[in-house]
């Protein structure tokens, strides 16, 4: 079985000083599950795994952004419908300046909160655990 690859981006901004950063948590369609999490999507043939990042997080919240995506150096799998995927971690600060404008077709709600109340929110363990190799990364680089 082919992997086919896929992408799950943490957007972050700086906190209003009760907390350092916060982070963009999105709530899919209850069609779509229902739940809260990072941004997400698939990979396009002959796309580069950072550029589908980069693009699936403009496409799912209207920003332009102004940092590059950053490589998170890490994978893993899993398997849904028949297909096994990779999917790859990245972060990503958000602009100073804009309004979240979520893709209707996937997401109802957004919203910006601490790294605790993330990690609360999610339902599948390795978007938790993505979220938490990007916080080893801020504190390690003293963001």
């Amino acid at each position: 079985m082919a992997e086919r690859q896929k992408v799950q981006v943490w957007i972050y901004r700086r906190g209003d000083g009760q907390r350092p950063w916060e982070y963009l948590v999105l709530l899919m369609k209850p069609e779509r599950g229902g739940f809260w999490q990072p941004v997400t999507g698939s990979v396009e043939d002959g796309e580069a795994v950072p550029t589908a990042a980069l693009r699936e997080a403009k496409e799912e919240t209207g920003f332009e952004f102004e940092h590059p995506v950053e490589s998170l150096k890490s994978s893993f799998t899993f398997e849904s419908r028949g297909h096994r995927f990779r999917e790859h971690g990245f972060g990503l600060e958000a602009p100073q300046e804009g309004k979240v404008r979520l893709d209707p077709h996937e997401h109802i709600a957004y919203r910006w909160v601490s790294a605790e109340e993330a990690l609360k929110l999610m339902r599948f363990s390795e978007n938790a655990a993505m979220l938490s190799l990007l916080l080893k990364h801020q504190n390690r680089s003293g963001s």
